[in-house]
């Protein structure tokens, strides 16, 4: 079950497949370096996402969220917004994502970056993501905050055990879709954290989203682990039912 996913540049016509696979098969994988290397905006002469509208498109999509698409786009676009081939055209009018500059090299590894979204004034920042709680492993960064925020579809199938109905979140609160990202087609970009670049997001009053999209997050990494529980409960039940008919034939 699931469908396949592509990050799409509506602006540059620019797309990159991920692997051309399920969210299932990339969420947790570290694009951490594509996407800041794609979105960094405050490097001079570095642009190549940077401000753009950023989409995360399933191939079951219907049509774009209402709103990205303006009278100002070219008529090629418009028509692909409201087709329920969207996916589809738009793999076919974009060209492929040919090679990003990497920048990330020239900061220190423990350098934090914030998500921006010019679309709503609203931001992430990856350390809030990456410090949420624990992880078994490496923590998650603004890749996976991208994929929790700009995913489309008009089906829910992700290909994850979070987007089931088994799972429920530990804080027993309710599960945001997936596949009706709240940023899904906004202008997206990526700045280096400092005092400045926070001072400068308080004084034009954006709003931080960094907990809320970090507790996102982190129920979908906890979803891992609750299936892992409840596939070996799942066995235990078995074991118990093999032993007892096994018992029964031998009586």
């Amino acid at each position: 079950m699931g469908q396949y996913w592509k990050l799409f540049n509506l602006d540059q016509m620019e797309n990159t497949h991920l692997g051309a696979a399920k969210m299932g098969e990339f969420f947790y994988a570290n694009y951490n370096k594509l996407f800041i290397n794609a979105l960094l905006g405050d490097k001079p002469g570095h642009k190549f996402w940077a401000g753009d509208r950023i989409i995360l498109l399933g191939d079951y999509a219907e049509g774009l969220p209402a709103g990205v698409v303006t009278s100002e786009d070219s008529t090629m676009l418009r028509n692909c917004s409201t087709s329920d081939r969207v996916y589809d055209l738009l793999t076919y009018k974009s060209s492929l994502l040919d090679g990003v500059q990497d920048v990330m090299k020239e900061f220190p590894a423990e350098t934090s970056y914030i998500l921006r979204n010019f679309s709503k004034k609203e931001y992430v920042h990856s350390r809030t993501v990456a410090e949420y709680r624990q992880y078994r492993g490496a923590p998650p960064g603004l890749s996976q905050a991208l994929f929790t925020l700009i995913g489309w579809s008009d089906d829910p199938s992700c290909a994850l055990y979070y987007n089931t109905d088994a799972y429920t979140p530990a804080d027993r609160g309710g599960k945001t879709p997936l596949h009706r990202g709240s940023w899904a087609g906004n202008r997206l970009d990526i700045v280096v954290s400092s005092d400045e670049v926070q001072q400068t997001l308080k004084d034009e009053q954006w709003k931080d989203i960094s907990t809320e999209t970090a507790r996102h997050v982190s129920n979908v990494y906890t979803s891992v682990g609750q299936q892992e529980e409840d596939m070996y409960a799942q066995f235990e039940r078995m074991c118990r039912q093999q032993l007892r008919s096994e018992m029964c034939c031998t009586q």
